[in-house]
C-alpha cells in the first residue's frame, strides 16, 4: 500500500542549491554619516535631548 502523504515516502532526494553570485547590496541601505561638531554644539544637543526625554542618536535622527 502506496502512502499518501510524501513525507513518509523514502525515495525523496536532496537536491542542495548552489549560487555562483553572491547577493546584491540593497540599493536603498541606510549609510552612517558622522558630522564634525565642536564642543559647544555637543553640549547643546545633549541639553536639548535631555529635555525632550531621549537619547542623543534619537534626538539627531
Amino acid at each position: 500500500m502506496s502512502n499518501v502523504n510524501p513525507m513518509f515516502q523514502s525515495s525523496i532526494k536532496s537536491t542542495t542549491i548552489t549560487n555562483q553570485q553572491p547577493r546584491k547590496t540593497r540599493s536603498d541601505k541606510k549609510k552612517d554619516v558622522k558630522i564634525p561638531v565642536n564642543e559647544i554644539q555637543r553640549q547643546l544637543i545633549r541639553t536639548s535631548a535631555f529635555q525632550q526625554g531621549i537619547t542623543t542618536t534619537q534626538y539627531m535622527s
